[in-house]
């Protein structure tokens, strides 16, 4: 009697432990399988940007340094011909001014120089006229006939016609080196003041070059420099630097810049999403067009790296993408339709083998699959399983 009590007891005991699993097993979380969409996504921001521009630069003939004396405003729509830039032109001036008094000097001196030579000529001219006409009037009457002149006389009139001849040569002689000299000195004033009229040439044009124009209409976009600064009223700015561009606003594209953490999966030739800041309810597509081969840093004092990325638009809107008009982007790294993908907690491995817990019946039992691509979060399962398979969220504790 007392074995078969035993032995009931038993029987039921094993008959509460069987229904407290089969229990356990059924009330285990699942879910339900259904072909759907599956993506990988990076974030990133951006900013609009014309696909081609007009850029607004100081031209290389400027010399020196120039101030910036005023701005158009930024993003303000200009036409053709409006002034941009402004600059202060007070040096300018002032150099015009110092350039055409030292002209003015060189020309005084120039006349100055022109009369002395003219009179020094002159004088040089008479005293030449003045021995030669000396010489032929002692050749003239010089005593010759030694019946009425003593020999003296006739060697005294010979050497007095051989210093006249010598002083006439040495007058003619100086004369020439006179006109070579004063050529020389009259070249060297000559040159100074064609070195100055180029100088004045030159800071006249320069003036000139007062204001920048805008040579077509369009929106005046500031550029930044090197440290990131826009050109501002004051500022010092010299020949053939960038102070700004007239966008092409009917073609927009998207400069983006990706966290280097977030860029895994990141080519050209990807879908992207693009919503404007300005008009959230508005959606754009595009293509990842280009992707700098380097991470770089966009704030030197916040250790994070970013890749510069341009994104083709499909389409421009210009009422409402404006250049420098911030965007929130989503680069599709894998875009599908339907799918079946898991979370990737429901997914367990044995070696090189990968199974779920698939229910059958009121349990459930190991399920191997095929798997395809993985993401953080999800993974697509390509063989093993159907629409409408459940699958458990956990382990049961069966096969713990």
């Amino acid at each position: 009697m007392k074995l078969i009590s035993r032995i009931a007891m038993l029987y039921c005991s094993c008959a509460l432990s069987a229904c407290l699993t089969d229990k356990v097993e059924i009330e285990l979380l699942s879910i339900t399988i259904e072909p759907g969409p599956y993506e990988i996504t990076i974030p990133a921001r951006g900013e609009l940007q014309a696909v081609t521009s007009t850029s607004i630069s100081i031209p290389a003939t400027v010399r020196g340094s120039r101030t910036i004396a005023w701005l158009q405003s930024e993003n303000s729509p200009v036409r053709q011909g409006d002034v941009l830039v402004k600059f202060d032109d007070t040096d300018q001036r002032r150099w015009v001014e110092e350039e055409q008094y030292a002209i003015d000097l060189i020309e005084l001196d120039i006349r100055e120089k022109k009369l002395d030579i003219a009179l020094s000529k002159k004088e040089l001219i008479e005293n030449v006229a003045l021995v030669k006409l000396e010489r032929d009037l002692t050749v003239s009457f010089a005593p010759r006939d030694e019946r009425l002149f003593s020999r003296n006389e006739i060697i005294e009139a010979t050497m007095n016609i051989d210093y006249l001849n010598e002083n006439l040569e040495h007058l003619q002689k100086q004369l020439a080196q006179f006109e070579e000299k004063t050529n020389a000195e009259l070249e060297v004033l000559q040159l100074r003041r064609q070195t100055s009229r180029v100088k004045l040439d030159q800071h006249n044009e320069s003036l000139q070059l007062n204001e920048i124009k805008a040579p077509h209409e369009g929106i005046f976009v500031y550029e930044h420099n090197w440290r990131g600064e826009k050109p501002r009223a004051g500022q010092n700015v010299w020949g053939g630097m960038v102070l700004g561009h007239l966008p092409d606003l009917s073609r927009m594209e998207v400069k983006a810049y990706v966290q280097e953490a977030e860029a895994g999966g990141l080519i050209e030739g990807l879908e992207a999403r693009i919503v404007l800041e300005a008009a959230p309810q508005k959606e754009y597509r595009g293509t990842v067009l280009r992707v700098d081969k380097l991470a770089k840093r966009l704030d030197q004092e916040k250790p994070v790296n970013y890749f510069e990325t341009i994104i083709s638009l499909d389409t421009t809107e210009p009422e409402y993408m404006k250049p420098g008009g911030q965007v929130w982007v989503t680069i599709f790294v894998e875009k599908r339709d339907r799918v079946i993908a898991l979370p990737n907690q429901v997914l367990f491995s044995q070696g090189e083998t990968t199974f779920v817990y698939r229910r059958q019946g009121d349990t459930f039992v190991k399920n191997e699959v095929k798997t395809g691509v993985r993401s953080v979060s999800r993974t697509i399962i390509t063989q093993g399983l159907e629409a409408g398979d459940q699958v458990a969220l956990s382990q049961p504790r069966t096969e713990e």
